[in-house]
């Protein structure tokens, strides 16, 4: 990384914590900082990127929503990078399994990151007997180690600004409710005279279509 890149790197940080409100004690950054990060190209998951992709990751993983308490996702990333000490300590993590929940000592459907430790930082879970989670508290510790995303290096060459564009386009899309709305549109269409003959095929497609949701949201 050349020291120009340095340089950059560090004055969008400092900028952004500059650029910060607390939210019940909780510091944020602004949305207009972090919505002026959104294109910033990044290195993730061995491509090349905008800051949006693993922002949204991140968030969809700890959250199971694309955004956290009116937050977005790029607030979620960069406040937790900046500030993971009073993070930590926000009920975030989606915790689906009731077992894991009575063992944490939980209530509810989401768990601190500091839940799933005791005060000398040991694990409370058996790991690799729940991977989702496992697997979700790594991606913060790896943003808490600067490892999640890295800058562009000066060698890596950067998306277009087409395909910058068309990815931002791609992940403002929420994936996991199109072939619901898929299945709704095609419903009505059964009750078309014009469409009888293709009854099979289109209750066949809109079934297939809701299966597919009920997969990806569970």
């Amino acid at each position: 990384m050349t020291m120009h890149n340095i340089r950059s790197l560090i004055f969008a940080l400092f900028t952004l914590c500059l650029a910060v409100k607390t939210t019940a004690g909780i510091p944020v950054v602004e949305r207009v900082q972090a919505d002026s990060m959104r294109t910033q190209q990044v290195v993730y998951e061995g491509r090349v990127c905008p800051l949006n992709t693993p922002a949204l990751a991140f968030t969809k993983a700890l959250t199971g929503q694309r955004t956290f308490q009116g937050l977005s996702a790029e607030q979620v990333l960069l406040s937790w990078a900046l500030y993971p000490e009073e993070w930590k300590d926000v009920r975030m993590v989606q915790v689906k399994d009731s077992k894991v929940r009575r063992l944490l000592g939980i209530e509810g459907d989401y768990a601190r990151f500091s839940d799933f430790f005791d005060d000398e930082g040991n694990y409370l879970l058996i790991s690799d007997q729940h991977p989702d989670i496992d697997k979700r508290l790594t991606l913060v510790a790896l943003l808490t180690k600067g490892e999640l995303f890295t800058p562009l290096p000066p060698d890596q060459k950067p998306l277009s600004p087409i395909r910058l564009r068309m990815e931002l386009l791609f992940n403002a899309v929420p994936w996991n409710y199109v072939p619901l709305v898929f299945f709704l549109l095609l419903a009505p269409l059964l009750f078309l005279p014009q469409t009888k003959k293709h009854t099979t095929l289109i209750i066949t497609a809109a079934i297939s279509m809701l299966i597919l949701h009920l997969v990806v949201n569970t």
